[in-house]
């Protein structure tokens, strides 16, 4: 992979990392490295809390009603200005940030720091597989399909996961 890159640098001045000019790959998993992911939470057509996860190593503090509710109102705000059933928006606030991606089923929020729009795409498979996976389950999951969602979601965002 690294054998066509000519010249690059992967850290710079303190060990922070800087953008290479030369490799496409090596300034998207830059960008991937810097953002970390705490909390996804995913909400159903009726603004009732689906699913959540926290992957931060503290405990959070959240009222999931609340947030479930604001990622509804959110999804359902940008439906009637954009007139699309599916809609991606991305927010950031000195450290932190939401990112949220809706399609005509479910809206799933991502929180972290230093979010950037390189997630959305990970985000749209995540919709699709949970759109198709409750489909083929017919809104009836237990625990083992909890965990088999888990995998899907975490393995889709590995690259923005702390070990």
């Amino acid at each position: 992979m690294l054998a066509n890159i000519k010249s690059y640098t992967l850290f710079g001045k303190g060990g922070i990392p800087k953008k290479s000019e030369e490799s496409p790959k090596i300034n998207k998993f830059l960008e991937q490295s810097k953002s970390k992911l705490e909390y996804l939470i995913i909400v159903d057509e009726s603004g009732k809390n689906f699913m959540n996860v926290n992957f931060s190593h503290k405990d959070l503090v959240l009222d999931e009603s609340l947030i479930a509710m604001f990622l509804s109102a959110i999804s359902s705000f940008s439906h009637e200005i954009f007139q699309e059933k599916a809609s991606s928006i991305l927010v950031n606030h000195k450290d932190k940030g939401i990112a949220i991606r809706s399609n005509e089923s479910f809206c799933i929020g991502i929180i972290g720091s230093k979010i950037t729009t390189s997630i959305d795409p990970h985000l749209n498979e995540i919709l699709k597989f949970v759109s198709n996976f409750i489909h083929v389950k017919n809104g009836e999951i237990n625990k083992s399909d909890e965990n088999h969602l888990l995998i899907k979601i975490k393995s889709e965002l590995k690259g923005y996961l702390t070990v």
